[in-house]
């Protein structure tokens, strides 16, 4: 079922009650296709091994239309909801179970989804003319959105020792019954498009930056014992184990929303800062980054100071009212990084050089940096008492 705002509201200005948002009853419902094959089959009387496919189409999705006229000096502007939207989905799983519990699993999925015409409509044939030929609303309205398969993997061990093993101590097993279970968590980087920065758009670039892939381990330390009628059981949780410092993209990452970042400026200083693979950078109009192997998601340490580097064509074509003398220079023209001392251009010591780029040091870090890691390391006990009446 369609959202009830797609299909019944109505929406006003409070100062002079003109109309700016229509839903539309007469909508089709949303539909939904779906289909899956598997294969299961059983390996070694141990394992059961899952594998699947599945696709679904979701067809007439709802998205709103604006629609901007000036009637007699007036500006009417308002959106009416359309059945315009489309998903096509498909995807492989793959799992492998164990008698006691997940042993490994994963999965693969694609979607693609898009929408038919343009979504802002004007009354001016002009201004329909200027929108309809805007590369940025071209790719917004009418590009099919395909995302970059992101493989997920997750996988469950449990070591244990049974209950009698080892020495007794006063009826009880020191050794018996501990139990480690481990979770293990794996995600591929998200995609999004990096044109590089404020509003520029790039005819056909899409999907051409990855976040740095995302892992993570949990586990959980217990020991059981039993007094009477009584079962206790001690337990430690640790979520993060290997205290894995990773940044919080958020959903949006491409638009600058992510956690941490005050805002588009602040995220297009930090991508602008690092040292992006050729092959990314080679294809933005003008850039002058400077070619690396980074990647959204590297930071720079709370304890490294911060270094800024700054690309040039040549260091000689910089005014001097903008000459920074604490900054490095990359000359691209010398392949060269260069310092203003003593009143003129020299070549940067290299050992500054290759400390700064080890400790990453020139990476300009969100501004809400209390935002930006909010996965630490985190340890929690607890005990389990357990009666039998």
């Amino acid at each position: 079922m369609p959202s009830p705002e797609n299909l019944y509201l109505v929406r006003r200005f409070s100062d002079n009650n003109q109309i700016t948002r229509i839903a539309n009853p007469n909508n089709p419902l949303p539909k939904t296709v779906a289909y899956e094959l598997g294969y299961e089959q059983n390996v070694f009387d141990e394992f059961l091994l899952h594998l699947a496919g599945y696709y679904k189409n979701v067809s007439d999705e709802s998205r709103l239309n604006e629609y901007t006229a000036n009637v007699s000096g007036v500006l009417v502007d308002y959106f009416i909801s359309t059945p315009t939207l489309y998903e096509d989905i498909r995807g492989f799983e793959v799992s492998l179970t164990k008698n006691r519990g997940d042993w490994v699993s994963g999965f693969l999925n694609v979607s693609t989804s898009g929408g038919f015409g343009f979504a802002h409509i004007f009354q001016s044939v002009q201004q329909n003319r200027d929108y309809q030929n805007n590369i940025t609303n071209i790719q917004n309205d009418l590009y099919q959105s395909k995302p970059v398969p992101r493989p997920f993997a997750r996988a469950n061990v449990d070591l244990f020792t049974p209950k009698d093993f080892g020495p007794k101590a006063g009826g009880l097993n020191p050794l018996g019954d501990w139990r480690l279970s481990l979770l293990g968590d794996y995600r591929a980087g998200s995609y999004f498009t990096w044109a590089g920065g404020g509003s520029t758009a790039i005819q056909g670039l899409q999907n051409n930056v990855q976040w740095r892939d995302y892992y993570n381990l949990d586990l959980r330390l217990s020991k059981s014992f039993s007094i009477g009628s009584a079962s206790i059981q001690v337990f430690m949780d640790m979520t993060n184990a290997l205290n894995i410092k990773t940044m919080n993209s958020g959903e949006n990452a491409g638009s600058g929303s992510a956690y941490g970042f005050v805002d588009q400026n602040d995220f297009t200083a930090y991508m602008n800062s690092l040292h992006l693979p050729s092959e990314i950078t080679d294809k933005l109009a003008g850039s002058l980054n400077i070619a690396g192997s980074d990647a959204p998601g590297d930071y720079r340490d709370f304890g490294v100071d911060y270094v800024h580097i700054e690309p040039v064509t040549s260091v000689t074509t910089v005014p001097a009212a903008n000459i920074v003398t604490s900054s490095l220079y990359f000359d691209h023209s010398t392949g060269k990084y260069m310092q203003y001392s003593n009143n003129q251009w020299v070549q940067a010591d290299q050992g500054r050089v290759d400390q700064v780029l080890k400790d990453k040091a020139y990476i300009d870090m969100p501004n809400l940096n209390y935002f930006t890691f909010l996965n630490p390391r985190s340890i929690f006990w607890g005990v389990r008492l357990t009666f039998e009446l």
